[in-house]
């Protein structure tokens, strides 16, 4: 007996078509016989007569199967007569088929019924296993196969239903524990799931149309700004019970400004105390990596040993500190580095290798050690000095803009946690994280998602942007960033061949970056209202030439050193490369301010004036010449 592959079964296909003969002056014997086995209970039979010439009178089905257990074989026949067409069968014969051996004959006549013979097939053996339907053929001369449906269906059919079964038992299961869950009851997962479905249509916004963006949140006293920043949930489900234990809270600077526990920095354990990993500070992702942040709050006396030792073990090589030592008379940060020299910190050394110092910020690079090891690394501090007060915003966003893009510069190559912090590690912290993330999304993807940023790391840290003031300053750091973002800084070697280059077509470039810098929306809460005053009114040369209420330059007021005992002059501080407050820039002195001209002089201890004017371009030159006693 020879098993019959699906090949087998074609060739076997292949003979009855090409209708070998075998003899020459008979019939041949029915070798075209194809056995298909429906699993135990019934067999197919078919057949094609070779030879027409022979008329077929009836056919004979004769099988043999052997009883189950024993070895008695029974033969059947069963006698068809022969229908219209006589030269193809197909019957189906019912039984019980254990081990059976089939043969097909056909009565053939010459039309003399004496010279009538019969011709029988191959033998079919179809061997049937009790419990096994696969296909088997086999037998002398073997032209079948064996189609196998009825168990296999039913086995197929009772899988699937049991693991259908399986899955809706276990999804009611799931939904059933869902419900369950109060909303403050769940996981980190869920609520960012909650907060991403949340944002699902807040669409990144493309640069080329995150102007019209700005504007249109801008509109009606900043309703779109209000809408979205009231969207902004804070996450409920997050804990922060390791920093609220009764030893950890002497190390944080403010009772209020918990650290989540999900994302919270753990130092290496220390003397077997679980105590000694806690410190304030939380892992934030950035866009291009995870982790790409560590916000902190400033350190306390009692915690710069660990803010140290953090650096050491995160491989920490950028500072970022956006707040000073002292601010309204409160201290708000600690001096956690040395001015001169090197000092200890726990079993950390940090030595201040250099230091530069600018109008808004300064730079320091520390060379740091640890205790017992011969490993020293450069860390580089970022501190910015100009943010004002604890609960306001930089009123226009340039000098910020710049103090973000010159870390992200000296950062360039850096594979390690950028440490953030301002004293609370919230608000500022959390300005210059978007802004520095946004930036390099613009740069990757070239559009905006602000909305999303400030979503996902106010699920990393708490409350880490604070207030719809620094929510609307970010965007305006973006804004000023993406209407500057094809102007580059000009080397002083350059300068001659820009200059050349933008005469020659003076009328496209320099005029449309003269657009953009008068058309500048950002900065929207400068305002002139001091010199809109009646009594200012008189001393501004130009009406629409005024000083911004918060960089104007104010005179002392006294009655015998001002003009009308008031202390406003049309003026403004402007900073420079290296110093604050560098230059004042003023109008040219009227015959009523003069006197307020040399008063600001005087009180700002000014050695230097520019005068850029000429006597034939003014007709109020005397007034100029009365002023400089000529």
């Amino acid at each position: 007996m020879i098993s019959v592959s699906r090949f087998g079964f074609l060739l076997c296909w292949w003979h009855a078509i090409s209708g070998t003969v075998y003899g020459q002056n008979a019939p041949t014997n029915l070798t075209h016989v194809i056995a298909t086995n429906n699993c135990v209970t019934a067999v197919s039979l078919k057949w094609i007569q070779p030879d027409a010439s022979w008329e077929v009178h009836n056919y004979i089905i004769a099988y043999w199967t052997k009883q189950y257990g024993t070895n008695t074989t029974v033969k059947t026949e069963t006698l068809l007569t022969t229908d219209s067409n006589k030269t193809k069968k197909n019957v189906a014969i019912s039984g019980s088929f254990i081990d059976a051996h089939f043969k097909v004959a056909a009565n053939f006549s010459s039309g003399n019924q004496s010279d009538s013979r019969r011709f029988w097939s191959n033998t079919i053996v179809v061997t049937i296993l009790k419990t096994d339907c696969s296909p088997i053929d086999g037998g002398d001369g073997l032209r079948g196969t064996m189609y196998v449906v009825k168990l296999t269906a039913i086995i197929v059919g009772a899988l699937l239903g049991m693991i259908i079964i399986f899955f809706l038992a276990l999804r009611i299961y799931v939904w059933r524990k869902e419900r369950r869950y109060d909303q403050n009851d769940l996981s980190q997962k869920e609520r960012r799931s909650h907060h991403l479905m949340l944002i699902e249509h807040e669409l990144p916004v493309s640069t080329d149309t995150f102007f019209d963006h700005v504007s249109a949140m801008k509109f009606q006293h900043s309703q779109g700004f209000n809408s979205e920043w009231a969207r902004l949930k804070e996450p409920s489900s997050q804990a922060f019970s390791f920093g609220n234990r009764s030893s950890n809270s002497a190390k944080n600077r403010y009772a209020n400004v918990p650290t989540f526990d999900s994302t919270r920095v753990a130092l290496l354990l220390q003397n077997g105390k679980h105590d000694t990993t806690y410190i304030n500070a939380n892992f934030v992702d950035g866009i291009e990596k995870p982790k790409a942040y560590i916000a902190t709050q400033a350190p306390l006396p009692e915690t710069i040993s660990d803010f140290w030792r953090m650096v050491w073990e995160q491989e920490v090589s950028y500072i970022v500190m956006i707040v000073n030592t002292k601010e309204q008379d409160d201290t708000a940060c600690c001096k956690y580095w040395p001015e001169e020299s090197e000092h200890e910190y726990g079993k950390v050394i940090v030595k201040i290798m250099d230091a530069a110092k600018y109008a808004d910020y300064c730079i320091r690079r520390f060379e740091v050690r640890r205790i017992g090891s011969e490993e020293s690394r450069m860390v580089w501090q970022f501190q910015y000095h100009s943010w004002p007060t604890k609960n306001a915003v930089p009123v226009h966003p340039t000098s910020f803009l710049e103090f973000v893009k010159t870390v992200a510069f000296f950062s360039i190559n850096n594979t390690h946690p950028i440490v953030v912090h301002c004293s609370s590690g919230n608000g500022r912290t959390g300005v210059f994280i978007v802004v520095d993330s946004q930036l390099k999304r613009i740069k990757m993807q070239n559009n905006i998602n602000i909305f999303y940023n400030v979503d996902s790391t106010r699920h990393q840290r708490y409350k880490i942007i604070r207030n719809v003031e620094e929510y609307i300053f970010i965007h305006e750091c973006i804004l000023d960033h993406v209407t500057c973002m094809n102007r580059n800084d000009i080397l002083p070697r350059d300068l001659e061949d820009y200059i050349n280059e933008q005469k020659s077509s003076f009328s496209n470039e320099f005029q449309k970056e003269l657009s953009d810098a008068m058309n500048d929306t950002t900065g929207m809460h400068s305002k002139s209202n001091v010199a809109k005053l009646p009594q200012n009114i008189p001393k501004n040369r130009f009406e629409n030439i005024l000083p911004f209420d918060h960089s104007r330059v104010k005179l002392r007021r006294n009655d015998s050193l001002t003009s009308d005992g008031h202390d406003y002059i049309n003026a403004s501080y402007c900073s420079g490369l290296r110093r604050q407050r560098n230059y004042i820039i003023t109008q040219s002195p009227m015959e009523s301010t003069v006197f307020d001209f040399w008063c600001m002089v005087w009180e700002n201890s000014s050695f230097t004036i520019a005068m850029l004017l000429q006597q034939e371009e003014v007709s109020f030159f005397h007034t100029v010449t009365q002023y400089l006693c000529l």
